[in-house]
Formats: structure tokens, C-alpha cells, sequence
């Protein structure tokens, strides 16, 4: 245990709890302020369990930790799940250490299971209310968003693995830029190839044209996608109605008015046994067990309390057994003894009953349970239903409409919250006057030498009143049930009297039913037959259609190809007709001259003149860096010749200098 306690500390002593205990200090908590840091370790784990108990009742706390336990899937060494209760409701250290053991090592991890536990656990919908078509469409549309939610959970944290390293970003980014360059270069080279096209602006009109009937094709096919999922879709919906159809085919295949009527009647009976009898019973017995847990949680009992309490009980037991035993014995010839007997045997067997029954509904909840994950499987592989437009429209009216009627209640939960703990100060302070005026009572007995007198005829008297209100209870027990049988007979003929004209009306229903389910049935084969056709025309002229672009594309590239290449061409040639009269003009120019090309010159003149201008700029050159070369040397031999002079004059100062000074000493 003490090794138990260290751990904990040293959990408590990090981030970001910083809490500083010593294992005498830790281990002599009040059971209070354990629990508050067993909420403190919740809250930091989900953030909505920051709460101060103290400002709720302790079952809300008992339920809230025993429900993040069970989202955080804590398993106890006890297999009894009410050891784990009880001791959270006392906060008994050997229930409450073993858990912070556990959830503090974990706390990161723990995080993220409660953050997905919010959006993965699934709101309980009762099996009579999924009963609705539209409620089942969006229970079912729910977990398909929970399965989607699991899968983009899975690619977040897939790529929250993987990474990027600064190398790996860095090579993005020079292939990305040589990626720019290499485009930048293209585009240059367009330019350059298009810069004489004569009829650029219509070719550039038909590529944008082409472009927007390529965007236009594409929206189509999208609407082509759409529509065929929302076929698919209508499709599910039809078979599923079909099935719900056939389902309630066959649950009236052999049904009559008198069957139906005797279900809903044992239906009826069950439902009013159970609402008048066995539930107020079991809500009085859980009364009486909260406001003892009550009492004896405000009150300071220690053993011997506990040793006395339990001689009272079975002093009281044993008396109440005697008195029992007297009033059978004094009325043994009463007639209702045995009418009495057989209400109370028909009692148990009615509790039994409702028992199997409460079971039979268990079996049938995890039965349709199973029968709900398999249509999960099945509608993964028929596809996601996805929620339109209207039904989501309906489905956050709902939510405001729920979200405003749960801060009503919130705040109502709140009040109560607070009048609850202003009473339970009152019923504290009032419990301690009782125990003084108790002492105070008991002190006058024992002088007056009747100890137990008061206590003897209060108990006395509250057996009789238990007494008489238990025959009372039983007498219109009787009465309401010879009641309720008068009113069931009443009811029964009145329905079936009312169920006549209805049976009637059924079977001309079910006529019309089975001539219009012929007539939906021929018209679907029709339907089908006209959508295969559809399909199979629209699949072969797209696929015609794709053809005819592919060969449009083609045609289209190799006309701007041989455009440019016949603009280019035809360039070059006026360039060469240009250069061939030149060329004749020049040759022709000493016996004939030519006025009109006198000014021109052909480029293989022009080149020459350059090619002699640039040696001639290049002999000029030479020369002068031969002269800059002689005069160089000169300048040197000059520069140095002054240097020298400087270095003589710098001497004849010093030497005057020294003759100076020499001849003022003398």
C-alpha cells in the first residue's frame, strides 16, 4: 500500500497537477478531498469534470467518475461492480488508490480516448422511437459520420507519424523553383514562337472555347454521378420500404382483430401492473434506502451505534412476528384469510412473471442490437446515405430547439442544486437539536426511573399505524382491482364494438393494397427496363463523345504545330528573297546602278564591315597599349629617380639638423 501511495505522489508532484504530498499527509485524507483529486486527475483529462463535489449530491459524483471510468474502459480487480459503487460513495482509499494508479501514468493517452469517446459513443435511442422510417434514416446516416470520423481520425494521426523533415522540405522547394523555371522558359519560347502569328487572337479564342467545353463535359459528368447516386439511393430507400413492407406482410399473416385485441390487452395489463404496483413499491424501497444512506452520511456513527441499531431491529422483528402471529390466530375462521393467501400467490407469481418478462426484453434489446451492427455492415457495403439538404435543415431545429430546452433544465438543475444544499444545512442543524433534545429527554427518564419509556411507546405506536395503513392499503387494493377488472370488461366490448366497422375497412384495404402493389410491380420492371436502356445509351455516346474529343485534341495540336511551322517558314523565305536581291543588286551594281537598293546592303556585307571595323578597332588598340607600355617604364624610372631626390633632401635636413645643435652646444 505504502508503494501505492509514493507512486501516486510522484504523479501528483509533475505536470500539471504540482500537487506536494507526503505519504503520511496523503494517506490520512478525509474521503472528501480524495475524491476531489480523483475529479481533479477526470477534469484534466476531460475537461467537463471540473467540478467542486461539494456542490453536488454525492450520487451525480458517484455516477459521473463511474461513467468517465467506463469511457476510459477501467477495468477494477473486483469482478463485483457494486464493491467498485460502494466505495466511491464512501471514498474507501483501497477503491480510490487502485484507479489513480492507473490514470495517472496515462493521462496523455487518456486525453485522446476521451476526446474521441465524445464524438464515438453513441446516443441511446430507445427501440420505440427508432421504430419512425426518418428517425432510422438519421440514426443510420449518425453512425455512418462516426465511421467517417473514424477513418479521417486514422489519416490524421497516419500523417501526424510520417512528418517532414528540413531536407525533404528544402528538395520540395528547389524542385518546386526548377519546376517554375523550366514553365517560365516554356512560356518564353511560346512567346517567341507565337510573336509573328497573324491570326493569334483566334487561335486563342478556340482553346478558350475548347477549355470551357472541356469544364462544361466535366460538370456534366459530375452530374451524371450525382444522378446515378441518388438512384442508388432512392433504390436503397425503395428495398428497404419493400422489406419493412414484406416485415409487416408477414406479421399480419394470420392475425385477427379478437389476437390483436387479447395482445393489446396482456400488453396493457402488464404495462399498469408495473406502473401501479411493482414500481411504486421499488421507488419506496430505494426512498427509504436513500434517506437511511442520507442519515447515516450526516451523522457521526461509529460501532457501537451500528451493534445498538441492529439489537433494536431485531427486537422490533421479533415483535412485529408475535403480532402477526396473534391476529392470524384470533381470526383463523375470518373467510378473506384464504382470498388473502391467494392475492398474495397471485402477487408473487405476477413479480415472477415480470421478471421473465424484464429479462425476455433484455435478450430482445441485445438481439436487435446484433441486428443493428449488421445492418451497419451491410449498409457499409451498399454505401454511405448521405443526409440532404432539408432533412439537415430539420435536424438543427431539433438541436436548437433541444439545446435551449437543455439550458432550461440546466439552470432549473442548478436552483435545485442550491435549495438542496441550503435544506441539508437545515436538516443538519435540525438533527443536531433533535440529538440534544434526545439527551436532554433521556436524562429526565433516567431521573424519573422510566429509561426507554418514550422510545417503547413511539415504536409501539408506529407498529400500529404501519398496521392500520397496511390493512387500509390492502382493502383498496381490492376495490381498485374488482375496479379495473368492471373497467377492463367495459373497455373490451367498447373496442371490440369499435374495431367492427375498422376489420371491414382493413379488408378492403388489403385488396386495394394487393391490386396496387401488382401495379407498382409491373410499372418497376418498366422503370427498369427503361433505365438499363438509358444507361446503356448514355454509357456508348459518352464514350463516343470521348473519342471525338480525343481526336478533336489531336487535330487541334497538330494545326497550331503546322501553323507555327508555315509562319516560321514563310519568315525565312521573305528573309531569303531579301538576301538573294541583295545579293544580285551587288553584283549587278558596277554596270548598272540601282537607285532603288542603293542604300541596302546584304548581310554578308554588313558582316564584313563589322568584321573589318573590329579589326581595325583591335589594331588600334595594340598600339596603344605598346605605347602605354613604353611610357610605363619611363614613368617608373621617373618615379624612382624622385624618391631618390627625396631620400637625399631628407638626409641633407637631418645632417643640417645635427651641425645645429652640435654648434649650440660648443
Amino acid at each position: 500500500m505504502t508503494e501505492i501511495i509514493k507512486t501516486i505522489i510522484q504523479e501528483l508532484a509533475k505536470e500539471p497537477f504540482k500537487k506536494k504530498f507526503t505519504v503520511i499527509s496523503f494517506d490520512s485524507l478525509k474521503p472528501e478531498l480524495l475524491l476531489q483529486i480523483l475529479s481533479d486527475v477526470l477534469a484534466e483529462i476531460e475537461p467537463s469534470n471540473k467540478i467542486d463535489i461539494r456542490e453536488e449530491s454525492v450520487e451525480d459524483t458517484v455516477l459521473r467518475i463511474l461513467h468517465m471510468l467506463r469511457i476510459l474502459k477501467y477495468k477494477p480487480s473486483e469482478n463485483d461492480p457494486s464493491v467498485l459503487r460502494s466505495g466511491l460513495v464512501i471514498g474507501n482509499p483501497t477503491v480510490v488508490h487502485p484507479v489513480l494508479v492507473w490514470l495517472l501514468p496515462r493521462v496523455n493517452e487518456l486525453k485522446t480516448r476521451a476526446y474521441l469517446a465524445r464524438f464515438l459513443v453513441k446516443v441511446d435511442v430507445p427501440e420505440e422511437f427508432r421504430a419512425d422510417i426518418d428517425l432510422e434514416e438519421l440514426y443510420q446516416q449518425y453512425e455512418t459520420l462516426i465511421e467517417q470520423f473514424k477513418q479521417t481520425h486514422k489519416q490524421l494521426e497516419t500523417m501526424k507519424t510520417k512528418g517532414f523533415t528540413t531536407s525533404e522540405i528544402r528538395k520540395d522547394i528547389q524542385a518546386m523553383e526548377s519546376e517554375q523555371e523550366s514553365v517560365q522558359r516554356k512560356i518564353e519560347k511560346l512567346k517567341q514562337r507565337t510573336d509573328g502569328t497573324s491570326n493569334l487572337d483566334t487561335i486563342l479564342e478556340v482553346v478558350r472555347s475548347y477549355r470551357k467545353e472541356r469544364e462544361n463535359a466535366k460538370e456534366l459528368s459530375d452530374q451524371c454521378v450525382s444522378q446515378t447516386q441518388g438512384l442508388t439511393m432512392a433504390e436503397q430507400r425503395i428495398q428497404r420500404l419493400q422489406r419493412q413492407l414484406k416485415e409487416i406482410k408477414q406479421a399480419g399473416i394470420g392475425a385477427t382483430p379478437e389476437g390483436i385485441l387479447q395482445r393489446l390487452e396482456e400488453d396493457t395489463n402488464v404495462t399498469k401492473f408495473i406502473v401501479m404496483d411493482k414500481l411504486p413499491k421499488e421507488i419506496q424501497v430505494e426512498k427509504k434506502k436513500v434517506e437511511v444512506y442520507e442519515k447515516i452520511l450526516h451523522e457521526a456513527v461509529d460501532i457501537h451505534d451500528v451493534e445498538d441499531k441492529q439489537a433494536e431491529i431485531e427486537l422490533l422483528n421479533k415483535e412485529v412476528n408475535e403480532m402477526v402471529m396473534k391476529k392470524m390466530m384470533k381470526h383463523e375462521d375470518d373467510k378473506l384469510v384464504m382470498f388473502r393467501q391467494q392475492t398474495a400467490i397471485v402477487g408473487n407469481k405476477k413479480l415472477s412473471l415480470l421478471e421473465k418478462i424484464r429479462e425476455i426484453r433484455i435478450d430482445l434489446s441485445k438481439v436487435k442490437e446484433n441486428v443493428q451492427e449488421k445492418k451497419i455492415i451491410a449498409q457499409k457495403f451498399r454505401g454511405n446515405i448521405n443526409m440532404n439538404e432539408e432533412d439537415f435543415k430539420e435536424y438543427v431545429k431539433s438541436l436548437r430547439v433541444k439545446s435551449t430546452r437543455y439550458k432550461q433544465m440546466k439552470a432549473h438543475l442548478t436552483y435545485l442544486k442550491e435549495e438542496s444544499g441550503v435544506l441539508s444545512k437545515t436538516l443538519y442543524i435540525l438533527d443536531q437539536d433533535l440529538k440534544s433534545s434526545e439527551l436532554d429527554l433521556s436524562a429526565t427518564e433516567a431521573r424519573l426511573g422510566i429509561p426507554g419509556y418514550l422510545d417503547m411507546h413511539d415504536n409501539l405506536e408506529k407498529v400500529s399505524s404501519e398496521k392500520s395503513d397496511l390493512d387500509e392499503i390492502k382493502s383498496k387494493n381490492l376495490q381498485e382491482m374488482s375496479i379495473a377488472v368492471q373497467d377492463l370488461h367495459d373497455k373490451i366490448t367498447l373496442k371490440k364494438n369499435d374495431l367492427a366497422p375498422l376489420v371491414k375497412s382493413l379488408n378492403t384495404k388489403r385488396q386495394s393494397f394487393q391490386i396496387i402493389s401488382h401495379e407498382y410491380e409491373g410499372r418497376k420492371r418498366t422503370y427498369d427496363g427503361i433505365v438499363a436502356s438509358v444507361e446503356a445509351g448514355l454509357s456508348r455516346i459518352l464514350k463516343d463523345v470521348g473519342g471525338q474529343r480525343k481526336k478533336y485534341e489531336d487535330e487541334q495540336l497538330n494545326y497550331c504545330i503546322l501553323s507555327a511551322q508555315i509562319q516560321k517558314s514563310h519568315v525565312d523565305l521573305e528573309r531569303m528573297e531579301e538576301e538573294l536581291k541583295l545579293y544580285t543588286a551587288a553584283g549587278k551594281h558596277t554596270a548598272v546602278p540601282n537607285t532603288t537598293d542603293a542604300g541596302k546592303k546584304s548581310f554578308k556585307e554588313q558582316l564584313m564591315g563589322r568584321v573589318a571595323e573590329q579589326d581595325r578597332l583591335c589594331k588600334a588598340m595594340k598600339d596603344e597599349e605598346k605605347e602605354l607600355q613604353v611610357k610605363q617604364q619611363e614613368r617608373i624610372h621617373q618615379a624612382q629617380l624622385w624618391k631618390d631626390v627625396v631620400k637625399i633632401l631628407e638626409a641633407k635636413q637631418e645632417l643640417a639638423k645635427a651641425q645645429g645643435s652640435g654648434r649650440s652646444g660648443n
